[in-house]
């Protein structure tokens, strides 16, 4: 587009010019004609006086003056006539070359050399990092699928309809209100990430953890960490990480990872951050579901995102997740895949980038249907299973002076069911948390204790009031005489 403005530019520049050259050549016409007149005058008068003679020289020096810059300005414009053909020919080549390029197809060494050079890269950047797999949990490997890749410029598009979520953007602002002196930054696009992929997908699991001093508790402390090359959909990094403050829930029942799998890690969320640098540049693509989170738990910034979280959303209006998107675009064997392996972060990322391509394909409805709720697994050790939400309430309008500990004290006394964990995040002038109980039977009957609801949320669920005063005493939690003091509002999944 800028290449056009100029040459518009070039084309009036010269327009005027040749306007110009026109003007002084009739000027220059007059002058001739009137003296060809005065010529004509002095062969039948007498000898001209001296100031005739005198304005007959201006004339003629003015005419000579003119008449060369006429001259002058010729040969200037012509000169950048040329300049501008000369560099019309080398655009047309360069095109003409680019062309013949795209077009002639790369032999197939050509193309597994550079896909080898890549791996090779990417493997030689991260040779120094203390990656620890997880060997408990082995994987078998699937066969790739074949398939055309995108070009940069389809990346784009997603990429611009992620910056354009409400939902991304509001997003980045809070991590941008976190953001400390630990977060880092991918670097400019140079001759240094040259022959690294172009995009990766990534995904992070994460645990819950307490700083001792503030006992702030953070459920996006990072325990492991995959990333994919989007190009080969090989595994670029896939290692366990080390959590940087005392783990007070692994969340096991999520991810399989526990205190004995992390028991020796020497990989720290720095070491995390070090291979991002050395992998992903300004202008690298990022795909994931949910990029927040994962970045929140890296500690890191990037823009240049496709976050299928945001490039699709679901028929109601409502954030969809991983496994409604799955559901909606991928084929019955993805999602099998998926189905057998979720919250596995190789699965994760590999599902999240297929649905990316899907979309980069423009063969997808933006606005898809809610996924059938999945057949609930049978339960290990009396711990609910991971892929569903029945065991969890959620807690929210929670008092800014009660913490985890004394909601946990207020809860139990009050449905006499026991709290196998709680991730709470602390707000003002409200905070929300998220309990896990044993089991769907343990959190219907709390949900059922607390009595009948007192409202309904914004999607239409029944919602209950817990007064925390009353229940951390020991008294029915909505008792007719305890319909006083500060309470929070708890409903299911």
């Amino acid at each position: 587009m800028g290449d056009e403005v100029e040459k518009l530019r070039a084309q009036l520049k010269a327009q005027e010019e040749a306007n110009e050259i026109l003007s002084l050549r009739a000027e220059l016409a007059k002058v001739q004609q009137e003296r060809e007149a005065l010529l004509a005058g002095e062969e039948a008068s007498p000898a001209p006086t001296a100031k005739k003679k005198a304005r007959r020289g201006k004339k003629k020096a003015r005419a000579s003056y003119e008449e060369g810059e006429i001259k002058a300005d010729d040969a200037k414009a012509d000169d950048a006539k040329a300049d501008e053909a000369k560099a019309d020919e080398v655009e047309a080549k360069a095109v003409e070359a680019a062309a013949d390029e795209a077009k002639a197809p790369k032999r197939k060494d050509e193309s597994e050399d550079e896909s080898a050079k890549k791996k090779r890269r990417v493997a030689s950047v991260l040779a120094g990092l203390p990656v620890a797999s997880q060997q408990d949990k082995p994987k078998k490997e699937k066969e790739k699928e074949k398939s055309s890749e995108p070009f940069m410029s389809r990346w784009s598009v997603l990429v611009r309809s992620t910056k354009a979520s409400l939902r991304f953007k509001t997003d980045r602002a809070k991590l941008c209100e976190e953001a400390d002196g630990s977060w880092a930054r991918a670097k400019p696009c140079g001759p240094w990430c040259a022959d690294l992929p172009h995009a990766f997908a990534l995904d992070c699991e994460m645990c819950v953890c307490q700083d001792p001093v503030t006992k702030t508790q953070s459920n996006r402390e990072l325990v492991r960490l995959s990333i994919i090359d989007a190009d080969s959909r090989d595994v670029a990094l896939d290692t366990l990480v080390a959590p940087s403050l005392p783990v007070v829930d692994y969340v096991t029942r999520i991810h399989g990872i526990d205190e004995t799998a992390l028991r020796g890690v020497t990989f720290t969320r720095r070491h995390a951050q070090a291979a991002l640098l050395a992998l992903v540049c300004d202008r690298t693509v990022v795909v994931g579901h949910a990029l927040c989170n994962d970045f929140a738990a890296l500690r890191f910034h990037h823009d240049c995102c496709v976050d299928t979280s945001c490039v699709f959303a679901c028929s109601g209006g409502e954030t969809p997740g991983l496994r409604d998107v799955a559901h909606a675009v991928l084929t019955a064997e993805q999602r099998q895949d998926y189905a057998e392996n979720a919250h596995d972060s190789i699965v994760d990322a590999r599902t999240s980038l297929l649905c990316a391509l899907a979309a980069v394909s423009d063969t997808f409805p933006v606005v898809i249907p809610r996924a059938d709720p999945p057949v609930a697994k049978k339960a290990t050790n009396g711990v609910a299973a991971a892929d569903t939400k029945d065991h969890l309430l959620f807690v929210h309008r929670i008092p800014s002076d009660f913490d985890c500990d004394a909601l946990t004290k207020a809860f139990e006394p009050a449905t006499g069911v026991h709290v196998l964990s709680a991730i709470f995040v602390p707000g003002t002038p409200y905070g929300k948390c998220t309990l896990s109980l044993k089991s769907k039977r343990h959190a219907d009957l709390a949900f059922d204790v607390l009595g009948p609801a007192s409202d309904e949320d914004k999607q239409g669920r029944p919602q209950k009031k817990l007064f925390l005063n009353a229940a951390s005493k020991g008294h029915p939690a909505n008792g007719a005489a305890n319909h006083s003091g500060p309470y929070c509002k708890i409903r299911k999944f």
